[in-house]
């Protein structure tokens, strides 16, 4: 391959090929069995159409085999131009680095002069420390005062009232102590007559059965390889839930384009 074909693309290379053998591609999809929509993204590089990728190289074998290509060459081209398109998405998402150590960041980087650089630390710096100083003086604690010591003539007097005696307290009148205080019964409240029978739980009615839908389901197509498959078929239960279509009948299959798929 040589350098001319490298940087052509995989899809300008197969319109190049197609075009030249006078194919449509809706020529192309009769004879391969594939869609128009696929032929198309294979054409066009767009490999996001397809939900499975390990799918992309059996498109093209097919695409090949028809026109006829080699197919070594075409997945060759496939396997670059998917690189190119991973590198790509790569570069788009990493962030540009930038470079502080070299020496023009470094200049753009200072742009105050020296001169005018010291003039504004100065009083910045002058600034800070009267703060400072103001908030140490503020929140300085007070300085403690001396204990008061009680004068000879108060501590005399107080003396003098501890010598005297002291009234002897009030006893109770032993009368009223033979009558205690009444107190009236407090009415109980009526026993609560507990349930005869405890209440059973209403049951509820069985749902009406239901006829499963897969008894109904006799063709199951692919979306993706618009291909339809009979019960008894090797992948009649393999095919993904996202891809399945189900018909009633073959022919129901046959007139919505898909074709039957081999054992």
């Amino acid at each position: 391959m040589n350098v001319e074909e490298v940087r052509e693309t995989l899809g300008d290379y197969l319109i190049r090929e197609r075009e030249s053998r006078n194919i449509t591609t809706e020529d192309l999809a009769r004879a391969t069995h594939l869609s128009v929509h696929f032929i198309e993204a294979l054409e066009h590089n767009d490999f996001s159409r397809f939900s499975q990728k390990e799918s992309i190289p059996g498109f093209l074998k097919l695409y090949a085999r028809h026109l006829p290509l080699n197919y070594e060459g075409v997945l060759k081209r496939y396997q670059l131009e998917n690189e190119r398109i991973l590198k790509q998405l790569v570069q788009k998402e990493l962030p540009l680095s930038r470079d502080y150590g070299s020496p023009v960041t470094q200049a753009r980087g200072s742009r105050w002069p020296a001169g005018q650089l010291g003039r504004w630390i100065i009083p910045s710096a002058c600034a800070v420390m009267a703060v400072a100083i103001s908030l140490s003086i503020y929140l300085a604690p007070e300085k403690a005062q001396p204990p008061v010591v009680p004068s000879s003539a108060k501590f005399y007097s107080t003396a003098q009232d501890l010598q005297k005696p002291q009234p002897a307290p009030i006893q109770p009148n032993p009368v009223d102590a033979d009558y205690p205080a009444s107190s009236t019964p407090l009415p109980e409240k009526p026993a609560v007559p507990a349930s005869a029978e405890p209440l059973m739980p209403l049951e509820k009615p069985p749902a009406p059965a239901t006829v499963s839908e897969t008894e109904k389901v006799v063709v199951v197509g692919n979306r993706d390889s618009k291909r339809y498959h009979l019960p008894g078929m090797k992948y009649y239960n393999e095919v993904k839930a996202y891809h399945r279509v189900l018909f009633d009948s073959e022919e129901e299959a046959l007139k919505a384009g898909y074709y039957r798929a081999r054992e």
